[in-house]
């Protein structure tokens, strides 16, 4: 069931309403308060005391809520603590949380506590969306808008995983950023396989680090990406499936196939006759 506040806080244009970061001080306290816009917020560096549903949640270090208009909160710092604040207060677009399961959830189960790769990820989020709502440069809105359902969306997933250390984006690691070049340049080239496999001697650190960061393999980034060029380039009549597979490095016809069914569910073949059906739904016989 949908959660619904008192008030709503739906706008044309999603837009930042204020947000900043900045230390809590010792023996702080917000009193219990509401808002008429939505609120993201991230409590670093320190434990605090957050105050939800009308009773005391003492959390630890790194802990986030995602509140919705009109939810009353608040928070206190007791003894030493003393948290870093990130906030976020903004007016969603209408639709803004379409497909985003978290409006769905209740208060309570979007209170929780993120790792220190998780907090690491959102403030590089944060700072990317600060710099965003202070620049003057075209399709201003539009990046915010999506760099607020970013953070939503990690958000998300970070809250429902077992293993709370995959989808934590850190691109800029060189080694992780050296498997990824290397992927693109062997679909482009049309290579059988990775090669930079032969050419770096910590490969399997590595692939678990780009596991960690991308939320798949190498190889699977790979295979995923020439599906995505297969469907492209069987588009062209001209082109027979055998040479659709060659280009993208598939050395037998019966290997290309395979790959194409797993991901797709159907032949090269098939997914050519049906393209149609399978890219436009209005053309779906099944769609409703």
């Amino acid at each position: 069931m949908r959660v619904e506040s008192e008030i709503t806080s739906e706008a044309p244009r999603t837009g930042i309403v204020t947000m900043g970061c900045r230390a809590s001080r010792l023996g702080e306290i917000w009193p219990w308060h509401a808002h008429d816009y939505d609120e993201i917020c991230l409590f670093s560096d320190s434990p605090t005391t957050l105050l939800v549903e009308g009773e005391e949640m003492r959390m630890p270090e790194n802990s986030v809520y995602v509140l919705f208009a009109g939810e009353r909160h608040g928070f206190s710092n007791e003894g030493r603590n003393q948290p870093r604040i990130w906030a976020i207060h903004y007016h969603p677009r209408a639709g803004f949380y379409d497909g985003l399961p978290i409006r769905e959830w209740p208060l309570r189960q979007r209170v929780w506590c993120l790792n220190r790769d998780q907090s690491a990820s959102f403030q590089s989020l944060f700072s990317r969306l600060s710099a965003e709502s202070v620049n003057d440069l075209p399709c201003k809105s539009e990046a915010i808008d999506s760099l607020l359902r970013l953070i939503l969306v990690s958000l998300i997933r970070w809250r429902g995983q077992a293993d709370s250390s995959s989808s934590v984006v850190r691109p800029d690691d060189p080694e992780v950023l050296a498997v990824w070049q290397a992927i693109h340049a062997s679909l482009s080239q049309g290579a059988g396989d990775l090669r930079f496999q032969e050419e770096c001697p910590n490969y399997d650190s590595v692939r678990h680090k780009f596991r960690r960061t991308y939320g798949i393999s190498p190889r699977e980034m790979l295979t995923r990406l020439r599906i995505e060029r297969a469907k492209i380039l069987l588009a062209d009549p001209g082109l027979s499936i055998k040479e659709v597979g060659s280009r993208l490095g598939y050395l037998h016809h019966n290997d290309f196939t395979r790959a194409f069914v797993r991901e797709v569910g159907v032949t090269p073949s098939h997914w050519r006759i049906n393209q149609r059906k399978f890219t436009d739904p209005s053309d779906n016989e099944l769609a409703s």
